[in-house]
């Protein structure tokens, strides 16, 4: 039979007690009903919240923290090792960048090096949203000298599918995340910054150096490892609880651990007792996730223009594919245009799939937080180009998954590639 069209359709299966009495009155929906169904949701107010974390642990949210050790950067003995010059400065900088440079001095970040070094890499001035200067060194040569822990960062996902069950949630920020390792003393000057007024040592792992993201994550994990309802991603800490007792003592936990670990956390962006968060690119309640909404405003408003842009638009979308089904198939036309041999020509066949794209993340649905507890069913399904499938508990989408044929699958009988599907699925 040849098929007219597509429709997907979410279906909610939830038991409820109806009350049937005789009268002549309009029959009405009650609050227990309409809660059940997510017509209305009732806000809990717990006055309480901010309070006590901020005043039982007022160290853990001041200045910059000193995680235990000291952190020796290994490097390859064969790389020659490079001294920058300094760059030249714009002179509308020289006194903000001078003050900047002395605060990170008080704080004890870095510190003048009165020797000459082998390795200087050259300074990096950023302008931060809020008119604030951020001050890097540009480590492009050292980090080809420098060896990576290779430590195995989380996958988002994996923490998102913990939280089954959980109603309060609260989240807190490494203040200065990197600045809090400590380096050694060989560490320090490899670390040395080239600025036009003097040689700065680091004294803490600087942003930008290649091994800093995985041994951050390596000291973060082993705080929180084997903590229940605590992870950690980056500098992003998420406590979570069923209820809300469970949550402030969890949150109590976290506190004891960081002071413990001389972890700092940045009390402005803390967010304490939420029913619903932002985190790791999602919106997250009881229900279950969702796109950010700045995400997908992004999405919407990128302009494709080149070859290297429309890279960085499937980079995105790929992101919250999870919560478009079939998504390799809708992005076919785009992905062909990223083939060798193909020529640029954005078509109608280009703009479509850029609206479909858009139009799914826009409308698409909250999904379930994974739960180990209940059963799992996978769906798969196949096209002429992709595979899709689809993974379920009670009927409710917990995620979605979609991949693109390669040349020699496209050529299997259709049999073969719903087969195809069913590996995909389950792998």
């Amino acid at each position: 039979m040849e098929v007219v069209g597509k429709c997907t359709l979410y279906v909610m299966d939830t038991p409820l007690l109806f009350y049937v009495i005789d009268t002549r009155e309009d029959p009405i929906l009650g609050l227990c009903a309409s809660q059940t169904l997510n017509l209305i949701k009732v806000m809990e107010i717990h006055p309480e919240q901010k309070d006590g974390v901020y005043k039982q642990f007022p160290d853990v949210f001041e200045g910059i923290g000193a995680l235990p050790g000291l952190y020796h950067i290994e490097t390859d003995p064969d790389v020659t090792p490079i001294h920058h010059a300094a760059r030249r400065l714009p002179i509308s900088l020289n006194d903000r960048v001078k003050k900047e440079l002395n605060k990170m001095e008080k704080l004890g970040v870095i510190k003048k090096q009165e020797s000459f070094t082998d390795w200087a890499s050259p300074m990096v001035v950023v302008e931060k949203p809020n008119k604030s200067l951020r001050i890097c060194l540009d480590p492009r040569n050292l980090n080809k000298a420098i060896k990576r822990e290779r430590f195995t960062i989380p996958n988002p996902e994996e923490i998102l599918a913990k939280l089954a069950g959980a109603k309060y949630f609260s989240k807190f920020d490494a203040t200065s995340g990197f600045w809090q390792i400590q380096l050694d003393a060989e560490s320090s000057k490899l670390c040395t910054m080239n600025t036009p007024f003097d040689l700065y040592s680091f004294q803490r792992c600087p942003f930008g150096i290649s091994s800093a993201p995985e041994i951050f994550n390596k000291y973060m994990r082993k705080i929180f490892e084997n903590q229940e309802g605590i992870e950690s991603f980056f500098d992003d800490v998420i406590v979570w609880g069923r209820t809300w007792q469970e949550l402030k003592e969890r949150e109590i936990k976290c506190m004891e651990l960081a002071r413990m670990n001389n972890l700092k956390f940045n009390e402005e962006k803390t967010v304490l007792g939420a029913m619903e968060l932002k985190y790791l690119g999602h919106i997250i309640n009881s229900e279950g996730s969702r796109p950010d909404p700045e995400k997908i405003q992004a999405i919407n408003d990128m302009k494709i223009q080149d070859n290297k842009g429309l890279q960085r638009y499937l980079g995105m979308v790929t992101y919250v594919g999870k919560f478009v089904p079939n998504l390799s198939e809708i992005t076919k036309p785009l992905r062909d245009l990223l083939h060798k041999d193909a020529v640029w020509q954005w078509t109608r066949a280009q703009d479509e799939a850029v609206n479909k794209i858009n139009e799914a993340i826009t409308n698409s649905p909250i999904l379930k937080h994974f739960d180990l507890n209940k059963e799992v069913t996978v769906s798969s399904d196949s096209s002429q180009y992709g595979l899709g499938a689809a993974l379920l508990q009670d009927g409710h989408v917990v995620s979605y998954a979609s991949r693109s044929l390669n040349p020699a699958e496209r050529n299997y009988a259709q049999i073969e590639k719903e087969a195809l599907s069913v590996v995909f699925a389950c792998e």
